[in-house]
Parts: structure tokens; C-alpha cells; sequence
């Protein structure tokens, strides 16, 4: 999921994977009654799983068990792409999200590799 706006009562997001992907849908808070207590304790929750982003600037030399970029727009150059890739300790576990249509083009200047003999 990319979640798009929080709000007070849903979350507005979209799926990424499986089925339903391209597709926006909105979780509700769900109701939650704790049986772990002598007591009846009733809490409202959405009903998703905790996970943390770090922008890409931010994970330099962290190793990671699994990873996802998300490249819906060109953010980076190569290199920055294969040192943020290799954060991740198995190729199985990284996965990426991106728009087809957008690229990152490789630049090079071959000027600054020619030596100017004056």
C-alpha cells in the first residue's frame, strides 16, 4: 500500500501488488475489544500492519533485511540506484515500485576526463 491522506476516521491509499493493484480504497477505523483484561476495553484501529520509510538520503551504510523503492519519478542518479540497492542484504527481499514511462538517464561528461595541456 502507498497511503495517499490520513484522516480521522480512513485511510486513503493505493494497492501496489496482488489483484487489486492501481486500485484506491479507503480502511476504516475498526472497532477492537480486548478479552486480555478483567474488564471491557474498547478501542477504534485500523486494521494494517506498522511499517517505517527512511528517505533514501538517510539509509547510507544501514543494512536491511528486506527493502521497496518507490521510483514513480526520477529521484536519483545510477550509482545512488546500485549503493541504495545493495543496502539489502538478499536480491529476493528488495522490491521496487516505478513508473514505466519515466527514466533515469546515465550522464556522462567525457570533457572532464580529457587532460587539458596548456
Amino acid at each position: 500500500l502507498i497511503v495517499h491522506k490520513l484522516m480521522t476516521k480512513c485511510i486513503e491509499a493505493n494497492i501496489i501488488t496482488g489483484c487489486g493493484k492501481g486500485e484506491t480504497v479507503f480502511i476504516p477505523r475498526i472497532p477492537v475489544i480486548s478479552s486480555k483484561v478483567p474488564f471491557q476495553f474498547k478501542r477504534l484501529q485500523f486494521p494494517i500492519p506498522l511499517s517505517f520509510a527512511v528517505i533514501i538520503n538517510k539509509i547510507q551504510g544501514q543494512p536491511f533485511k528486506a527493502g521497496a523503492l518507490q521510483l514513480t519519478q526520477p529521484r536519483f542518479s545510477h550509482d545512488q540506484l546500485y549503493v541504495r540497492t545493495l543496502c539489502v542484504r538478499a536480491k529476493t527481499n528488495i522490491s521496487a515500485y516505478a513508473n514505466p514511462r519515466n527514466k533515469t538517464r546515465n550522464i556522462v561528461y567525457k570533457e572532464i576526463f580529457t587532460l587539458n595541456a596548456t
